[in-house]
């Protein structure tokens, strides 16, 4: 059985070595760019394209973890990672469940089973 350190070591570990990888790759661009080596080629352009794709994946990566710190921070037990959605995000979302395809009902900020709760990476919403 898995504990909850080793999970946290392991996904930092992760989180570090993926970072470092992204980095590596804008550094290494950024580098060629100064350099003046990229010319208007098809590799270059694949470069160029590769730098953008690296440098988006490093945002979504450094936005999915503070938001992983966020609902850790909060989180007094493992529950806590399953949160109500509020009434506005369930609107935006036009009330429908993604599994059973039901309308959802807004109530106490307690979790029942039929609170609408948000998923922290995806944000879909579904019923506890």
């Amino acid at each position: 059985k898995a504990s909850p350190k080793r999970a946290v070591a392991s996904y930092y570990c992760e989180l570090g070595c993926h970072c470092i990888e992204l980095v590596v790759a804008l550094a290494w661009y950024g580098y060629e760019l100064i350099r003046g080596a990229l010319e208007p080629t098809a590799g270059s352009v694949l470069f160029s394209l590769y730098a953008q794709h690296a440098f988006g994946k490093l945002r979504a990566k450094l936005a999915y973890h503070r938001e992983w710190l966020e609902l850790n921070t909060r989180a007094k037990d493992e529950r806590a990672l399953f949160v109500p959605a509020s009434a506005d995000v369930v609107a935006r979302y036009d009330d429908i469940c993604v599994i059973c395809h039901d309308n959802f009902e807004i109530g106490e900020r307690r979790l029942t089973r039929t609170t609408p709760i948000k998923l922290p990476r995806c944000a879909h919403l579904l019923h506890r």
